[in-house]
C-alpha cells in the first residue's frame, strides 16, 4: 500500500527552493533594469549566478527567446523533478497551459492553497476573456465568481461590467486596468495588474517550511520573471518608450 505523504516529505526540496530564491530579481531590480540599457541590463543579468554570463551573448530578439526558453525548460525539469507526486505536478503545468481543457481537474491538487489559487485563475481568465476582443468568449467554470455572472455580463458595457464587480476582490484589476486601455488602446495594464494579483497571492508562500505549495510558488515566481525579462529585453532592443515597460512591471516574488 502506497504511504500517504506528508508536507514534512519535501523539507529537503524546500530547502532548495529557499536557496534558488536568493536569486530571484527584486521589483527594484527591475526597476533599475528600466533605467538602463540593453546592453547595461545584459552585464547586470550576468552578475547574478542564475544567469551567469551566458546573457552577455544576446544579441537579437531570437537570441533573448532561445535563452528564456532554455531557462523555462530548466525551471520544469527542476521543479519535476522537486515533485514526489510527479501527477500533481504534470496537473498544474495542464491547468496553466490549457484552463480550456483541464478546468475540472483543479480539485484533484490535494491542496488548498492550490485550490483557491487556481480558482482566483479562473477568474482572472473569465475578466481577460470579457475584455479580450473575441467575438465568441468562452468562460469556464470553477472560480470563485459563477460563470453565469460573467455570461450574463455580455452584451454590458465596460462601464456595467465595472459596477458589478465593483465589490469583489478584483475591483482594482478592472477598473484601472480598463482606465488604461481607454487612454492607450492596449490592455498591457490590465494583464500586469492580473498577474501581479496572482503573484501576491503566492507570497504567503515564502515562509512556508513544508510541502508542494513553496515549490509551486518559486516555479510560478521564476515563470513570471522570465516574462517580464522577455518585455524589458525586447523592449530595450526595439527602444520602447520606458513608461510602457513601467507599465508592464509586474509584482515581483521577493
Amino acid at each position: 500500500m502506497k504511504r500517504r505523504l506528508k508536507p514534512t516529505d519535501y523539507t529537503f526540496a524546500v530547502g532548495k527552493i529557499r536557496a534558488l530564491e536568493t536569486t530571484l530579481l527584486k521589483r527594484e531590480d527591475f526597476q533599475q533594469l528600466l533605467n538602463l540599457d540593453f546592453y547595461k541590463i545584459k552585464e547586470f543579468l550576468a552578475k547574478n549566478r542564475y544567469y551567469t554570463d551566458k546573457v552577455l551573448k544576446l544579441e537579437n530578439p531570437q537570441d533573448i527567446e532561445d535563452f528564456l526558453e532554455s531557462k523555462r525548460i530548466d525551471l520544469e525539469n527542476l521543479t519535476k523533478a522537486l515533485f514526489i507526486e510527479k501527477e500533481i505536478f504534470f496537473l498544474i503545468k495542464e491547468i496553466l497551459d490549457y484552463p480550456l481543457q483541464a478546468v475540472k481537474k483543479v480539485t484533484f491538487l490535494k491542496s488548498k492553497f492550490l485550490e483557491d489559487f487556481f480558482k482566483c485563475y479562473l477568474d482572472l481568465f473569465n475578466i481577460r476573456m470579457f475584455f479580450s476582443l473575441k467575438k465568441e468568449k468562452e468562460f469556464l467554470d470553477g472560480g470563485f465568481i459563477p460563470k453565469k455572472i460573467f455570461l450574463e455580463s455580455e452584451g454590458r458595457t465596460e462601464t456595467e461590467f465595472i459596477k458589478i464587480f465593483k465589490t469583489t476582490p478584483y475591483n482594482r484589476i478592472i477598473e484601472e486596468g480598463f482606465s488604461y486601455y481607454k487612454k492607450e488602446n492596449t490592455f498591457l495594464y490590465l494583464e500586469t495588474l492580473i498577474r501581479s494579483y496572482l503573484i501576491k497571492f503566492i507570497k504567503i508562500q515564502k515562509y512556508n517550511p513544508f510541502g508542494i505549495e513553496p515549490i509551486f510558488s518559486y516555479y510560478l515566481a521564476r515563470i513570471n520573471e522570465f516574462d517580464l525579462l522577455r518585455i524589458i529585453l525586447l523592449g530595450k532592443l526595439f527602444y520602447l518608450d520606458k513608461e510602457i515597460l513601467t507599465k508592464a512591471l509586474i509584482e515581483t516574488y521577493v
